[in-house]
């Protein structure tokens, strides 16, 4: 999907604009400590982000806006297809007042989009940033990406289980890994 798309709605095609707990370099949240474009001996940041009191559609936009807003391409993988299908409509509606403009694997623009949604393990936009959701997977070329942040669902014992996996998993691969939770005031800590 293109901006195009929401300006055929009748909305204006406006900047997004966020608002909400997680921060990518404001104080509120993850700052950035991984390599740089054309840095090719820096380490791959991976953070793990545990979701308990808030669900993935309201703590995605927000990380979503701040990615755009930073001029990242994104790449948003689940496992499950409906996911998909569902986070192209909300991304578009989310909020009243803004949209995030973003693509999906299916569409013949997928290359050209800023945020793709997919269920593949490919990079068709060229993204330096990877979201997994719904225990995607860490990439085998995790390598090839500045940041991965993988969500899960803290009261999904088998999310959980396969966090820990996947925390192992990228250790040994020699990434940085860092793990995020919620405070009581809605701020994310870091705590690992």
């Amino acid at each position: 999907m293109s901006v195009g798309r929401k300006a055929a709605r009748g909305r204006p095609a406006s900047p997004a604009r966020s608002r909400g707990p997680v921060d990518f370099g404001t104080g509120r949240g993850p700052r950035w400590r991984g390599k740089r474009a054309g840095d090719e001996g820096g380490v791959t940041e991976v953070l793990f982000y545990h979701l308990e009191d808030r669900p993935l559609e309201s703590v995605l936009p927000v990380l979503l806006q701040r990615a755009l807003a930073r001029g990242w391409r994104v790449v948003v993988h689940t496992t499950i297809e409906e996911r998909v299908d569902v986070l192209d409509g909300y991304l578009w509606t989310f909020r009243d007042d803004s949209f995030l403009p973003h693509g999906t694997f299916r569409e013949t623009t997928a290359a050209e989009q800023q945020v793709l949604l997919t269920v593949r393990d490919d990079n068709p936009n060229g993204a330096t940033v990877r979201i997994l959701i719904d225990r995607a997977p860490v990439p085998q070329d995790v390598a090839a990406y500045e940041r991965v942040v993988l969500m899960f669902d803290g009261g999904d014992e088998a999310a959980v289980a396969a966090a820990r996996e996947a925390w192992q998993a990228v250790k040994a691969m020699g990434c940085a890994a860092s793990y995020w939770r919620a405070s009581g005031d809605g701020r994310w800590q870091r705590r690992a």
